[in-house]
């Protein structure tokens, strides 16, 4: 009985993830691995996965000294050379204070998408689904909050990131004009740690979409030009969200990496983040029904 009913809770895990709308197809196989030796792979990038993660005193995560669950514990880009070192661990998510990490330090994994928790925090079921895209160098993040109360829960998320640029970063272009230093109008920013020659692939985030979304950072906490360690460039925003009771709401991340030789191609790819859509390639595999729930995306 004990194994029957093991199969069981499996089954109703894969199924949970089958209905976020998010399998990669039907013929990839839904597997449970350990999260802490996974990478994931496409368009030349590589992000390796690490649960739980703790950089040290100072280090990443930049608002705590203790480490979570990270999807990029660091980030290589193969193009004619390989070059690496991207972050000093990042995508970390903060709910009202506490690092979200997955008890048992396993997932589910479909092709090239690994989804951790869910994990209990401030009365919200959070899950996360990471997915490195196929048409471009993207890792997308959809974290998943269930309310399963009677009340609506409000909670305070921070997205914080420490790169692997060493106290050199700094914003070289966002979506706002005239550009300036990192600000809550920015809905995506592309960092690196050279003006010109970068060393470490750029990195562009990307935070919020066009139109009307209900939900848009509150604060950048901090931001690779004004980080007050010199050790790490980080790059860490702040949202408020409320989740109504017994619903499910989400927020969509994009994190894109580049080839240091050609700043000037990150900056020009950043600007697809300005007409994401359903049913196009950043989306693939989020239907209407979820994409409806996005807070901070306006589909």
């Amino acid at each position: 009985m004990r194994n029957a009913r093991s199969l069981v809770v499996r089954a109703v895990a894969v199924v949970g993830a089958a209905v976020l709308m998010l399998a990669a197809s039907a013929a990839q196989a839904v597997t449970t691995v350990p999260l802490d030796s996974q990478e994931l792979t496409g368009a030349s990038a590589t992000w390796d996965v690490s649960s739980p993660y703790d950089y040290g005193s100072g280090g990443a995560p930049c608002t705590s000294s203790t480490g979570g669950y990270t999807p990029v514990e660091d980030g290589s880009f193969a193009g004619a050379s390989t070059y690496s070192d991207a972050f000093d661990a990042g995508l970390y998510l903060n709910v009202d204070g506490s690092i979200f990490d997955d008890a048992d330090g396993n997932g589910l994994l479909s092709g090239q998408q690994l989804t951790a928790g869910p994990t209990n925090m401030s009365g919200l079921q959070v899950t996360r689904i990471e997915r490195a895209l196929a048409t471009s160098p993207t890792l997308r993040s959809l974290v998943r909050f269930k309310n399963g109360s009677a009340k609506p829960i409000k909670a305070t998320v921070t997205w914080d990131s420490a790169m692997g640029s060493d106290g050199s970063g700094a914003t070289r272009t966002s979506s706002a004009a005239p550009f300036g230093q990192m600000t809550v109008a920015d809905r995506w920013i592309v960092a690196s740690d050279d003006p010109t020659t970068p060393g470490d692939p750029p990195v562009s985030f990307v935070l919020f979409g066009t139109g009307r979304p209900l939900v848009t950072p509150r604060a950048v906490v901090q931001a690779p030009e004004a980080t007050p360690s010199t050790d790490d460039d980080c790059v860490v925003v702040r949202y408020r969200i409320l989740v109504p009771a017994h619903t499910t709401r989400y927020l969509l991340f994009f994190t894109e990496m580049h080839d240091p030789t050609n700043l000037a191609s990150a900056f020009n790819s950043a600007k697809k983040f300005n007409k994401v859509k359903v049913g196009r390639p950043l989306m693939t595999g989020i239907g209407n029904a979820v994409a409806t729930k996005i807070l901070n995306w306006d589909f």
